[in-house]
């Protein structure tokens, strides 16, 4: 017995070795922070460096995140954890968290809220103390996990990947290694660890993947089945990075970022009919948004992409595109509140991020109409107050609305007017009209009415301003 477990743990140890080694985990010197759960994984990762911390001339720590979840079990695997580094000498840090409450306020699930908070926290330790790498104990048949939920989900390329073994400053040595492997070893050592029996429940997607699929898997498929999967996720990652290099080629040639949006230019065929149009789309809305770009959203961009100017299709998370002449305009789809403000002659209001003023220009200066002439330009202009009522009101336009514009004689609806000016169809429907009783004066930004130009006859002037 004594033989089989030091062949066991001398062949365990070797496998971690070889993977830090392979992959260039450690350095000699590094201060290591062990996440630890007081599961026996992250049990192991404590007693295997603890085991080799001459070897690798580096000093430890251990990091608890107690997530308040299980009451008084976690609880106690704080204390377990606590007393564990205490007879080894190691320093301990603790920190609890509330992840219900983090969860209800983000709008992420419980298991995202915690894996959030957790590696907030050990950053945070890392950083006040002055840890030069994280160790996270993720092992092999975590990553098979990983992999076969996310493809199960649809998640794409990135999903697949799996775990990393390196990740900034985070490391999973542990990934060389199965959960049974780990389990062996514990067991033969004689080593102490906990048992959150919140895994042993299917109710979690990921717990239904390792307690019903995987065995199903191991059993009538492929014994090897985590082993294969982690070799798969790295030659899935290599693809990655090769696909990834494409798509840095591709973006600048097709992809304008701006303000609140995302244009995909369509003058250039060779790159949107590109097979990978598709991951260039992914990382671009997702940098630029924050938001996961889905297969289906993709199926929708190459539909819009065949579609007349003026088209609008609806995207995951409250995005839409929309399909202009020659470009497709990818923003947020939600329209700021907005109701409207009245604003009287001296007044300036900030509204939507912008200022709009009404200033009589009559009082403060002298003008020669030829200035003014010059001088307007759609976000500056000077209008006659002769046949006007003091208060103005600042609006959206609507269906309906019509007005003369300057240099014109006869009306033309506002959703026409804006067409002829080429405004991006995501940019009308935000468009303002300044009104005094009821009719539209200014279309800030671009247009006065023709009604209320001003002329040699104008007694009184009105300087209106945007900025």
């Amino acid at each position: 017995m004594v033989k089989t477990e030091r062949i066991l743990s001398k062949t365990i140890d070797q496998k971690v070795l070889n993977f830090i080694d392979q992959y260039n985990l450690l350095s000699r010197g590094d201060r290591l922070l062990i996440a630890l759960s007081g599961g026996p994984d992250s049990v192991f990762a404590l007693y295997f460096f603890y085991k080799f911390k001459r070897k690798f001339q580096i000093d430890l720590g251990a990091a608890h995140i107690n997530h308040s979840l299980r009451g008084q079990n976690s609880d106690e695997d704080e204390r377990f954890c606590k007393n564990l580094t205490e007879e080894l000498g190691i320093p301990f840090f603790s920190q609890r968290v509330d992840v219900k409450s983090f969860s209800k306020d983000s709008g992420l699930s419980v298991e995202e809220a915690a894996r959030n908070l957790r590696y907030n926290v050990l950053k945070n330790i890392a950083r006040e103390q002055n840890f030069g790498r994280i160790v996270t104990a993720h092992n092999m048949s975590d990553n098979a996990e990983t992999v076969l939920l996310n493809l199960i989900k649809g998640t794409g390329l990135k999903g697949i990947c799996g775990i990393p073994p390196k990740r900034e400053n985070i490391v999973r040595p542990l990934l060389s290694l199965s959960k049974q492997e780990i389990l062996e070893y514990l067991k033969l050592s004689g080593i102490p660890y906990r048992i959150d029996e919140s895994n042993l429940s299917n109710d979690y997607q990921r717990n239904f993947i390792r307690n019903v699929l995987l065995p199903e898997i191991k059993n009538n498929l492929n014994p090897a089945v985590e082993n294969n999967l982690f070799n798969s996720s790295v030659n899935f990652r290599n693809a990655k990075e090769i696909i990834d290099f494409q798509v840095s080629q591709i973006i600048p040639h097709i992809i304008v970022l701006s303000g609140e949006s995302l244009e995909i230019k369509l003058e250039e065929p060779q790159y949107i009919s590109s097979p990978a149009l598709g991951e260039v789309l992914k990382k671009a809305t997702e940098d630029k948004f924050k938001v996961e770009f889905s297969f289906g959203d993709l199926l929708k961009i190459r539909s819009l992409i065949e579609n007349q100017a003026g088209r609008k299709i609806l995207l995951s998370d409250g995005l839409a595109a929309y399909r202009e002449r020659i470009s497709i305009i990818i923003r947020n789809d939600t329209i700021e509140e907005f109701s409207p403000v009245e604003i009287k002659i001296g007044e300036t209001k900030k509204i939507l991020g912008k200022y709009i003023s009404i200033k009589d220009y009559t009082k403060s200066e002298t003008f020669k109409l030829e200035d003014l002439f010059a001088y307007s330009n759609g976000y500056r202009e000077f209008i006659s107050f002769d046949s006007m009522e003091d208060n103005f009101v600042i609006r959206r336009w609507q269906p309906g609305d019509k007005f003369i514009p300057l240099g014109m004689h006869s009306y033309k609806k506002i959703s026409d007017f804006l067409t002829e000016q080429k405004l991006l169809v995501s940019q009308k429907k935000k468009q303002l009209v300044l009104t005094n009783r009821d009719r539209i004066i200014w279309i800030p930004g671009l247009r006065i009415d023709d009604r209320y130009k001003i002329t040699e006859k104008s007694k009184r002037i009105l300087e209106l301003c945007l900025e």
